[in-house]
């Protein structure tokens, strides 16, 4: 499977420019009343500005400043987006919650059905909630968190939070080592893989679509045991192998194909794509490819606080 990221954005040099240059680099253009999508830019850009220069951040809004307002500088759906992040936050809305469907919570408000689409799918994008095909959005759970400086596998990170794993293997395969693996592996294009698909689930709810590649002649006659996950565990068992890891990287994606399918989500759904290389006595025997939904995990380092 080729990696599903697109290109990356470099980040800006802003070097030594002042704050109106900088500002130009970022907003070629801002003029008064601009649409209901820049008001989002809008907002921000104000803020930002204010600390430079109050009257450039009303004439941005195209608003006086005696008549700024959080409801009048704010579109409808980021007051919406604001109110369901704070009773999220402050658990007024508890874990697991189902959310008013979009027709129930539109009449609410007074406004149009896309308006509050717009703000799930913002509160969908942040990992606040999630949505469960033809049932509606629910308030995430609390995210496992994942150090990668001291690996778990994912079983026993679910473990560590308090979930009940379930994992469904898809069986084994021997595949072709393509280009990005063979990079990764440090060897040749076309050189024999061992192929594993894992489903991972935390207390029934779909949550991640796992791959695992073995270097083949490493683990002689893997295909023809009987198979018990963890991976991690049964390379120990069976062969006695335990690789340490060497590589990590995690990227931002979009799930699609075959990976939203296996999880149930709509394509396009917001995920975390993890990489690991792992190694034996400096040898790299394994790459893992792991696509979380969104909501269920984020990557901390050292001492971080729970709540921020």
């Amino acid at each position: 499977m080729a990696d599903p990221v697109g290109p990356q954005v470099p980040p800006m040099d802003y070097g030594d420019k002042p704050a109106d240059a900088r500002w130009s680099l970022v907003v070629p253009q801002l003029t008064p009343g601009v649409s209901i999508h820049n008001n989002f830019l809008c907002r921000h850009m104000a803020g930002f500005y204010s600390a430079f220069d109050k009257s450039r951040a009303q004439v941005i809004c195209g608003i006086e400043s005696k008549d700024m307002t959080y409801e009048t500088a704010t579109p409808i759906y980021l007051r919406v987006r604001d109110e369901l992040a704070e009773q999220i936050g402050t658990g007024k809305l508890g874990a697991g919650e189902r959310l008013p469907s979009e027709r129930v919570l539109a009449a609410k408000k007074g406004a149009a059905r896309e308006t509050i689409r717009d703000a799930y799918r913002m509160l969908e994008g942040e990992g606040l909630i999630y949505r469960s095909e033809r049932r509606g959005y629910f308030v995430s759970p609390r995210r496992l968190r994942y150090d990668p400086t001291k690996h778990l596998n994912s079983f026993r990170l679910i473990q560590k939070h308090g979930g009940e794993p379930g994992i469904i293997s898809f069986g084994w395969a021997e595949v072709s080592a393509s280009t990005s693996l063979a990079r990764m592996m440090a060897c040749k294009v076309g050189t024999p893989m061992l192929f594993h698909r894992t489903l991972i689930h935390i207390d029934d709810r779909k949550v991640c679509y796992e791959e695992n590649y073995l270097l083949s002649n490493a683990f002689p006659g893997l295909l023809n045991l009987e198979y018990e996950p963890p991976v991690t565990d049964f390379l120990v068992s069976r062969f006695g192998t335990k690789t340490k890891q060497v590589g990590f990287r995690a990227r931002p994606t979009n799930l699609y194909g075959i990976v939203s399918k296996i999880l149930g989500v709509n394509a396009s759904t917001p995920g975390i794509y993890l990489t690991r290389i792992k190694a034996q006595d400096g040898k790299i025997l394994q790459v893992d490819r792991d696509f979380w939904l969104s909501n269920i995990m984020e990557i901390t380092i050292g001492r971080f606080p729970q709540k921020i």
